[in-house]
């Protein structure tokens, strides 16, 4: 069975995972008052992290 994904497919994947984390990003700003600056940068840079994770990983 081939392996390689297709180009849709990594679209779709980088469609999904954008939107993941766009989401993600929406409730951390609109929750951001009950946390520091430095927590909220720890926790953007975590899910920008593991976003680029998934990315390579397809």
């Amino acid at each position: 069975m081939n392996n390689e994904i297709s180009k849709y497919e990594l679209i779709a994947t980088m469609k999904k995972n954008i939107q993941t984390f766009i989401d993600s990003e929406a409730v951390l700003y609109l929750k951001k008052d009950s946390y520091s600056t430095a927590e909220y940068d720890r926790m953007l840079t975590e899910i920008k992290n593991d976003l680029k994770t998934r990315l390579l990983q397809k």
